[in-house]
């Protein structure tokens, strides 16, 4: 149900469920109260699904895999400067901070994950297993030309509650706070790695992405499409600023290399997409740095046990091929191939632990989603959400290797007081 009027604008999506065995369930899944500026500016309470980046399942950063949490969030106007009478493009900027799950999972796809819950048993009793901690991000958004786009953007986790209920940022000072909510307390905060460690708190886990995208009228005239474009993505885990070398090195420097390639196509009525991603940063040692995991958070870029950013988790090289497409008024569909490999990188004997009698080799796995939308009326919709996924292997999958998930949904708007349209 939603409200609007003069700027102020206030929905909520209220989600009930039912299980086979009769389990009922509901909870607000999505909403936001929000105020938007004539300018462009708008300020919001919310809790909505984001995915930043211009792959289908989003990019490196956010993506469309977990639910929505509660944060505060601005985003800014189009500013478009100038030097001596030129545009040096249009900009904005999407930033947000706000909170994550009390109860923290290690997600199943970690690279490493035997090794990680061997860790997580290690530090029971211990204070530095943390929960509710804070989700911090900034969106640099720029465009050139009328056909070159580029995003720049970071992620921070941080902060976070101790076992006992204390605060992991009880006792320090304000500058802690803007210092991990924008990734610089997570390694070396300064002076590379001569850097004096006596005041390093350790406390964010800052994952930072550059992604570029052009229009491709050569392409867009060669499938007779209205539009086509081409993009790629660059990701990096455990961003490491270097303030006292700000004049040589005002961008962070990063572990791990993350990237991405793709290309869009989109008909009158239909729109497809394909892309190649290799976000398996970690070399072959379980002590290395891995995609999405974090020595200080054990569940890592995630939230729930499902991944914050690419869908299907870290350490993957992966191929997509999505379509979306409308069949009649008010429907809308959408179909979603994926297939890849995540390498197996962790510990032996953890491993061997969890699965005996078993040799540990990569993991294969494919996807399959077919999903659609049906306006049944002005406040009625129904829609349906079918997804398959086969793991060839059973290390990430608690020996189940092929995994259905049917969704049959059915929506309807409520409007009152300044009804939206």
């Amino acid at each position: 149900m939603g409200w609007r009027r003069e700027g102020l604008d206030i929905e909520a999506l209220y989600l009930g469920t039912a299980y086979p065995e009769d389990a009922r369930h509901g909870s607000l899944y999505s909403g936001h109260i929000a105020y938007a500026r004539p300018s462009g500016w708008r300020f919001s309470l919310e809790q909505e699904p984001m995915k930043w980046g211009f792959g289908p399942y989003g990019g490196h950063l956010l993506g469309t895999s977990s639910a929505p949490f509660p944060k505060v969030r601005v985003q800014s106007r189009v500013f478009a400067p100038a030097l001596f009478g030129t545009t040096l493009g249009r900009w904005n900027f999407d930033w947000f901070t706000g909170q994550m799950e009390s109860r923290r999972v290690i997600p199943q796809w970690h690279q490493s994950y035997a090794g990680e819950l061997a860790r997580a048993e290690a530090r029971q009793g211990d204070a530095n297993d943390y929960g509710r901690p804070y989700q911090s991000g900034l969106l640099v958004t720029g465009q050139f030309l009328g056909w070159i786009e580029i995003q720049a953007g970071l992620t921070s986790m941080w902060g976070g509650v101790l076992r006992d209920g204390r605060s992991r940022m009880s006792g320090l000072s304000w500058a802690n706070y803007p210092l991990a909510a924008f990734g610089a307390e997570n390694l070396v905060a300064e002076g590379g790695d001569q850097a004096d460690l006596s005041n390093f708190h350790a406390l964010s886990n800052g994952i930072a992405s550059l992604e570029m995208r052009a229009k491709s009228s050569r392409l867009a005239r060669w499938t007779n499409a209205r539009g086509a474009y081409w993009y790629f993505a660059h990701g990096g885990e455990n961003v490491r600023w270097r303030w006292k070398e700000l004049d040589r090195h005002p961008l962070p420097a990063m572990c791990g290399a993350t990237f991405a390639l793709g290309c869009q196509v989109n008909w009158e009525s239909v729109d497809l997409a394909l892309e190649l991603r290799d976000n398996d940063s970690s070399q072959p040692s379980p002590g290395n740095y891995q995609t999405y995991q974090n020595g200080t958070f054990l569940s890592g870029h995630s939230r729930s046990g499902d991944s914050l950013g690419f869908a299907q988790g870290g350490g993957l090289r992966m191929g997509t091929v999505a379509l979306g497409f409308g069949l009649w008024n008010g429907s809308r569909f959408r179909a979603l191939l994926a297939s890849g490999t995540r390498r197996y990188v962790d510990s032996l004997s953890a491993w061997q632990g969890l699965h005996p009698g078993e040799t540990p080799q990569n993991n294969h796995l494919w996807c399959l989603e077919f999903s659609g939308q049906q306006a049944i009326s002005p406040e009625w919709r129904a829609g349906f959400g079918l997804g398959l996924k086969r793991e060839d292997h059973v290390q990430f999958t608690s020996q189940c290797r092929t995994r259905t998930n049917l969704v049959l949904s059915f929506t309807r708007r409520f409007r009152s007081g300044g009804a939206l349209p």
